[in-house]
C-alpha cells in the first residue's frame, strides 16, 4: 500500500488573524484521511499545537501573544524546578523495642492537608495509617510534628501502635520541604 504524495507550493504558512488554521481534532482526524499539500500538513500541525497550548476548544489562536496570556515557553517551563521527593528513606532512632520515636534528619518533610502532601511511613512493608497530632493509638499508627517547634519543619514521626526490634524496617517515603 503506497502512501500518500503531496503537492508542494511556495511558501510556508505564516502567523494570520485567519481562522482557517483552527481545525478540531475532529476536523484533523478527516483531513488527515485525504491530504493532498504541504499546506494542508502545515495548517493541520498548527492546529495540533495550538491544541497543546490552548485545548481544544479555548477560543485562543496559535499565533497569540503567548507571553501577555501568561503561557510559559518550553525554556521557562524546564526552568521550573520540581519537588524533591525521597522514596526510600531509613528513618532515624533506636529501634530496641522500646523507642517510639523516629527523624528524618537531615531532611525536614512536607505536609501540606489541602494538596493532600504527606509522608507515608512503612513498617517492614506495610503503610502505616497517619493521625493528626491528638490521635491516639486506637485511630492511627503514627503522628508527625517538628522537633524545633512550630515553623522549623516536620522531622519526627511519634510512633503510637507499637515499638520497633532490631529486625524491623522502618522505611518513609515524603516530599522535601524547600
Amino acid at each position: 500500500m503506497a502512501g500518500p504524495t503531496f503537492d508542494r507550493y511556495r511558501f510556508i504558512r505564516r502567523a494570520d488573524n485567519l481562522a482557517d488554521d483552527q481545525a478540531t481534532s475532529a476536523q484533523i482526524g478527516l483531513v488527515l484521511t485525504s491530504t493532498t499539500s504541504q499546506e494542508d500538513v502545515q495548517r493541520l500541525f498548527l492546529s495540533r499545537l495550538r491544541q497543546v497550548i490552548w485545548g481544544d476548544n479555548a477560543p485562543h489562536h496559535w499565533h497569540e501573544d503567548f507571553l501577555g496570556e501568561g503561557v510559559l515557553s518550553l525554556v521557562d517551563l524546564s526552568g521550573i524546578t520540581a519537588p524533591v521527593y525521597q522514596p526510600q528513606f531509613f528513618l532515624i532512632g533506636p529501634k530496641d523495642g522500646t523507642n517510639r520515636i523516629f527523624r528524618t534528619t537531615p531532611f525536614h518533610f512536607r505536609q501540606d492537608a489541602v494538596f493532600g502532601i504527606q509522608i507515608e511511613v512503612f513498617h517492614n512493608g506495610r503503610r502505616l495509617i497517619q493521625g493528626a497530632p491528638t490521635d491516639t493509638a486506637a485511630s492511627a499508627d503514627y503522628t508527625v510534628s517538628e522537633s524545633g517547634g512550630v515553623g522549623t519543619g516536620f522531622d519526627t514521626i511519634n510512633l503510637l501502635t507499637f515499638a520497633p526490634v532490631r529486625a524491623s524496617s522502618l522505611i518513609a517515603k515524603f516530599q522535601v520541604a524547600p
